[in-house]
């Protein structure tokens, strides 16, 4: 078995990011699935290690690695149970993307490292690094495609909806022009009601967004469910903002095409 002490992650100030790694309290081990299956523990059970009383709080499930026999706790603990108080054997962290192309992180990294830690040793795991940066690269290029298409036939798609709309009213429009009402107040009308549709859709995505992702998120991120997934409210608010704006600017042309009619052109074919 092996026994890996976890310290709560770090982040720069003001750049909080989810914890990509398991948050133990202390007092508390999650199980690997092997030792879990041969000693028969489960959550809630009761383990003493080196005379230290500790809680399953969880029983992985089966990785296929090393962290199938590994228990693991807090670091505090892992350094009780050692006899090591204040010793670490290793940090993990995070390449950031601030370094060029051209640069090899590296050395910068320990350049940086050596005079604050003299005897650490920095060692990158570059198959990992490499998939990342081209996860990274994929998904930005993925979304630098989709998301124009995705507004432009929205916007496309509301302002279909609004020519509809003037075409079924255009009696209406020509009997609303005929009785003085002037052009700003017909346009409000198509407007208002854009504005309307993009707030209750606005509600809407919102609402179902957040059901599905703390539906599904739970069982897609098991690790950074409990702090990454949850409901933004800031989104909320910034698609009350925008949505009704990009509604309006969508129902625009179509609004002008009302008010530009001629009520006798119009009420002239009933």
């Amino acid at each position: 078995m092996i026994l890996t002490g976890l310290a709560p992650e770090v982040c720069p100030p003001g750049r909080y990011r989810p914890p990509m790694i398991y948050q133990i309290e202390p007092g508390n081990l999650y199980v690997g699935f092997r030792v879990a299956k041969a000693l028969g523990l489960a959550a809630g059970d009761i383990v003493e290690i080196e005379g230290k009383t500790l809680s399953v709080a969880k029983c992985l499930a089966e990785s296929g690695d090393a962290d199938d026999i590994r228990i693991q706790c807090n670091l505090a603990d892992a350094q009780d149970i050692l006899k090591l108080p204040g010793r670490i054997s290793e940090i993990r962290a995070v390449d950031c993307l601030c370094f060029a192309p051209t640069d090899d992180p590296v050395s910068i990294l320990r350049s940086e490292i050596a005079p604050l830690l003299p005897e650490a040793q920095v060692f990158q795991t570059r198959a990992i690094a490499t998939a990342r940066a081209k996860q990274r690269q994929m998904v930005r290029n993925l979304f630098a495609i989709i998301l124009p298409m995705v507004v432009i036939a929205c916007g496309a798609w509301i302002a279909v909806l609004a020519i509809m709309n003037v075409r079924d009213r255009n009696v209406e429009i020509g009997i609303m022009r005929s009785l003085g009402y002037g052009s700003g107040k017909i346009a409000a009308l198509f407007l208002g009601k854009a504005v309307v549709i993009g707030l209750l859709g606005a509600i809407t995505g919102f609402l179902l967004g957040t059901a599905l992702a703390m539906h599904f998120g739970p069982g897609i991120f098991k690790i950074t469910a409990k702090t990454m997934i949850k409901p933004e409210f800031v989104l909320l608010v910034q698609s009350l903002v925008l949505a009704p704006v990009f509604a309006a600017a969508s129902s625009f042309i179509p609004a002008t095409i009302a008010v530009v009619q001629d009520p006798a052109d119009t009420l002239s074919e009933e």
